[in-house]
């Protein structure tokens, strides 16, 4: 609705006659592509709205809005794996956009108290819980547990097991990085995200980054 208005106010002003010379997706390059430099609403709300997921993500508890979601929603889960039936609207859509930013992720595993064993994505194969979901009980690691539980001075732990999931979940185990907290790393714009990456106005234009970052794809991400 906002987009519809903005498209006639440029091409009908006041008169409310006129048509479009050429497509919106083309106005809203920036200028140094063509277009006239217009941000697109829908790719800037994508951005906010990825914002609020990556704040989740890092656990940013400076805003309160992100502090009551880890406390009160997620409460000892992770966004990967979070289920409900209750869930708003605005929840659901957010839940769609973090899988839509899942490969545009890099967790680092690094002292191992940040990050849960079974429902983040630090494993190649992860969340472990939806690929193994008997792990738990298999190796004694309860479904909450934190990475911490396997590392020790920099080095993975993990219970000696002949059962084929847990070898598999062995033999992919990344790399640890020594002396460091466990980081989520945005693959883009030197590991930091920011609107302006997530609304495409960053290197090669808005239309390029929203295929390199899958926003413009199949109507997964939300646009309102």
């Amino acid at each position: 609705m906002i987009e519809q208005r903005l498209r006639s106010f440029l091409w009908k002003g006041a008169t409310g006659s006129g048509y479009a010379k050429v497509s919106w997706a083309q106005v809203c390059r920036p200028k140094m592509e063509g277009g006239l430099g217009i941000r697109s609403v829908s790719f800037m709300n994508q951005a906010l709205m990825m914002k609020h997921v990556w704040r989740i993500l890092q656990a940013d508890t400076s805003s309160i809005w992100v502090a009551w979601v880890l406390r009160h929603r997620l409460h000892k889960k992770t966004i990967w794996t979070y289920c409900s039936s209750n869930s708003s609207w605005c929840w659901n859509k957010l839940i769609k956009l973090s899988l839509a930013l899942r490969a545009r992720l890099e967790y680092r595993v690094g002292d191992g108290h940040n990050f849960y064993i079974w429902t983040d994505i630090w494993h190649p194969q992860g969340p472990l819980l939806r690929t193994f979901p008997r792990g738990p009980s298999i190796t004694g690691l309860s479904s909450d547990a934190l990475l911490k539980s396997v590392i020790q001075r920099d080095s993975w732990v993990w219970p000696s097991e002949t059962n084929f999931d847990i070898q598999q979940i062995i033999a992919g185990l990344p790399p640890i990085f020594p002396n460091q907290t466990d980081t989520i790393v945005w693959k883009f714009n030197g590991g930091n995200f920011s609107t302006r990456v997530g609304s495409g106005f960053n290197g090669p234009g808005w239309a390029g980054n929203a295929m390199l970052f899958g926003l413009a794809s199949d109507g997964a991400v939300p646009t309102s």
